[in-house]
């Protein structure tokens, strides 16, 4: 909190371990980072805390690193996204009081460490919340014994706030040099004409900033010193660049969980006439081809729409909509008369599709190509029928002819082709 301030940068929160498991020392790495501070056991809340609670604790605890331990407990998962947002612009929400009274928060600035065994983040979260956010996945790597681990609390449990002292000397004896530290970090970092991966850059380069001045006290008291700047650029490289978050567009997030929920629920996708259990109404769709489309799932649209607002994507039209500008859906123009009785044409991604004689739904169609393609899934690589498995081409009209190949063999070996018999 010190450096980011004298150097006006955006708080961030830190998402200690996540990824490490139950065994990887997640309270005690952050109980021994707040300990440079102060005692770690004031600075730290449960991790069922209510958002209102959490931010009284950063105006109690101003320029200070605070945590909130194991985030896995609290079922009311938005407040992280809340406290992404709020920490990061160092301000509470104002609020009304009962006589209409305008009640402004405190500011603050504070780093705050959350620690959990599942991500705070969806996969499709907004890109603006990555950027205030620092995943520390690590953990301890190493199996401690008994006797290691208790020295370690006795360590931050007694002996605290003395590092923080000696860390603040240090930025005072460099605060002449202080920027010119932070420049030669942040020139580590490529650069780059996307605002949010600059922003991120200013935090990581401040992180290394930090980083250069903490091993100089480590070097004073006989702590052997690493490189700061290089282990920095090694979380960023896993954070940042190996996970290309602010490269992919939101499209083709929704693409790949689609494709993650389509996988998993494959028996909803096959026809009565192969699980009596499934009645058609009951289906998301269905695997089918045609020599046109090739190889594809068909969703409902009602269906696929609810499933893309229930994993948080506010406009499913505008998804759909880009799914077909980018070549991943097909769609067709159909003329109709408004309410004046004129000619124009329109847009529609749901292509009525042959399932049996009586059923002909309408249907998004997701060709197994683009699933391949986009998800890279070893199943549907292998899983593409040949040209000569695919049923006549369909006519967007009212009348259909039965397809060569019956629904029932088209379906069977659809299902175990396309899906893989691991997924079945």
């Amino acid at each position: 909190p010190v450096i980011g301030q004298l150097l006006n940068l955006e708080p961030f929160v830190v998402e200690n371990n996540y990824k490490s498991g139950s065994s990887a020392l997640k309270s005690d790495s952050s109980n021994t980072i707040m300990s440079f501070w102060g005692d770690p056991t004031k600075l730290q809340i449960a991790g069922n805390s209510t958002e209102k609670g959490v931010m009284k604790y950063a105006e109690l605890n101003n320029s200070l690193v605070i945590c909130i331990d194991e985030s896995t407990v609290n079922k009311n998962k938005e407040i992280f996204k809340n406290l992404l947002y709020i920490i990061g612009n160092g301000q509470p929400r104002a609020i009304l009081s009962r006589d209409s009274k305008l009640i402004e928060g405190i500011g603050f600035y504070v780093v705050l460490i959350i620690t959990g065994e599942t991500h705070i983040l969806e996969e499709n979260s907004y890109e603006g919340l990555y950027v205030r956010l620092i995943p520390l996945p690590w953990g301890v790597g190493e199996i401690l014994s008994v006797e290691e681990i208790e020295k370690i609390k006795s360590t931050y449990r007694e002996n605290y706030g003395w590092i923080g002292k000696r860390f603040t000397q240090k930025v005072f004896d460099n605060k002449d040099k202080l920027h010119e530290i932070y420049r030669d970090c942040l020139s580590k970092f490529s650069e780059s004409d996307n605002t949010k991966i600059r922003r991120v850059n200013n935090t990581y380069a401040g992180i290394a900033t930090a980083g250069v001045l903490l091993e100089e006290v480590f070097k004073d008291i006989g702590i052997p010193p690493i490189d700061p700047i290089e282990l920095t650029k090694k979380l960023y490289k896993e954070n940042i660049e190996d996970s290309r978050i602010f490269d992919e567009p939101k499209y083709i997030t929704a693409l790949k969980l689609v494709y993650s929920w389509f996988a998993g629920n494959n028996i909803k996708f096959k026809g009565a006439d192969i699980d009596d259990d499934i009645k058609p109404s009951e289906n998301y769709g269905w695997i089918l081809s045609d020599k046109k489309y090739g190889s594809y799932v068909g969703f409902r649209p009602e269906i696929l729409k609810d499933k893309l607002k229930e994993l948080q994507f506010q406009d499913p039209n505008q998804i759909i909509k880009d799914w077909s500008e980018n070549g991943i859906i097909d769609s067709i123009e159909e003329s109709y008369k408004d309410k004046e009785g004129k000619v124009k044409t329109r847009t529609r991604y749901d292509i009525q599709s042959y399932v049996s004689p009586d059923l002909k739904p309408r249907l998004i169609r997701i060709p197994i190509e683009n699933f391949t393609k986009y998800t890279s899934n070893k199943y549907l690589d292998e899983g593409i029928p040949e040209e000569d498995e695919t049923e006549e081409e369909i006519e967007e009209t009212e009348e259909f002819e039965e397809p060569e190949i019956s629904t029932e063999e088209r379906q069977n070996n659809l299902a175990e082709t396309v899906i893989g018999e691991a997924l079945i």
